[in-house]
């Protein structure tokens, strides 16, 4: 369980700090996101997109707008359904997107140069087969049982006021001067 929630901690914390670099783009992350998943499903109802994603349809049509006026997606008829239209991806779109992709694997290549190229390949490896692995997961797993976050919680208290004592004041308990 503790190896879990290292793990779980340590992939928040790579993806927080991916996020955070700057994209010098035309489109923002959240675009990116939806362009993304734009090429990887190749030509689809934005409907489709939107369960994919699980994203309101509004929001995944804001986005597709936004990326059509910019030349990155392109609408079509639906052959099945005169009243439906498909997105794909535009040869814009898969420029943009790829010039960022390209400078995000730099800053991963940049930051883990010094690995060796056993560990760089085992960590490809793991990350792809861990994607792949969570592509299958429908809904969140339940929280721990009650007797489970229980312990947690008696183990973070324990650990917070052995911190506690050794560093903190709690200002309700100090007299006022």
């Amino acid at each position: 369980m503790k190896d879990d929630d290292e793990l779980a901690g340590a992939l928040y914390t790579v993806v927080l700090r991916l996020s955070r670099l700057p994209v010098h783009e035309t489109v923002d992350k959240a675009g990116l996101a939806v362009l993304y998943e734009t090429r990887r499903l190749g030509t689809f109802r934005p409907s489709d997109l939107a369960a994919q994603m699980r994203l309101d349809l509004s929001t995944i049509s804001r986005h597709l707008r936004s990326l059509e006026r910019q030349g990155m997606v392109q609408r079509t008829a639906d052959p099945d359904d005169a009243r439906a239209q498909r997105i794909s991806i535009t040869v814009r779109g898969g420029v943009v997107l790829n010039q960022v992709l390209d400078r995000r694997a730099a800053t991963i290549r940049g930051a883990i140069a010094h690995w060796p190229e056993s560990d760089r390949r085992s960590l490809r490896q793991l990350l792809c087969t861990l994607a792949d692995d969570l592509s299958h997961v429908a809904e969140p797993c339940p929280p721990p049982a009650k007797d489970e976050s229980a312990r947690i919680d008696d183990q973070l208290t324990n650990t917070l006021n052995r911190r506690d004592r050794r560093s903190y004041t709690n200002p309700r308990h100090t007299e006022k001067q």
